[in-house]
């Protein structure tokens, strides 16, 4: 038995690591913008100083990112999409992911897949645990087995993110880009 103290630490570690550290990269990753609005927020909310004329900080900091996103080309630039804006049903993708399934294109993905479905367990044991701590109890198997049907429901309608390149996935085919990415 785990003590519950141990728990609730993974999981607040867990949590942290997955809201913070992609924006943590990414400011490092571009410097210019990263820097600058990272060095305004600690300036106005740690230093304790306010904008002239009331204008929020928040604000204050989403324009200047927001201009120097543009003024340094990492913006998006060139015309929008045809029909990018509106409405879009997910639409189940359960042929490519059978292809993918059958095709020998799981292999290379297993290294990342089975760590990631224990870390999911482990992360909803947690979560059920960290209920309980707080005078709410859940039954474990059905918390589990509505977790998992979720999950894979939601893997037969692919990622909602597009990719913009393939050479990050191994031998860059079309199948890891997932069924959303037009082709």
């Amino acid at each position: 038995m785990t003590p519950r103290a141990a728990m609730l630490a993974a999981l607040s570690g867990a949590g942290m690591a997955f809201l913070t550290l992609n924006f943590l990269l990414n400011t490092f990753a571009h410097p210019v913008v990263g820097l600058v609005t990272l060095g305004l927020v600690l300036l106005f909310y740690f230093g304790r100083v306010k904008p002239k004329w009331g204008i929020p900080t928040a604000l204050v900091v989403l324009a200047v990112g927001t201009a120097l996103s543009w003024l340094t080309g990492l913006a998006p630039q060139g015309p929008l999409p045809q029909n990018s804006l509106g409405w879009h049903a997910p639409l189940p993708a359960v042929t490519a992911l059978w292809h993918g399934l059958t095709s020998g294109q799981l292999l290379p993905y297993l290294s990342v897949i089975l760590p990631m479905g224990l870390l999911n367990l482990l992360a909803s044991l947690q979560c059920i645990e960290s209920a309980a701590a707080a005078g709410d109890s859940y039954s474990s198997r059905s918390s589990l087995m509505v977790n998992g049907l979720g999950t894979l429901v939601a893997a037969c309608f692919g990622s909602p993110f597009r990719r913009r390149s393939t050479s990050a996935t191994p031998r860059g085919n079309a199948w890891a880009r997932g069924p959303a990415t037009p082709r």
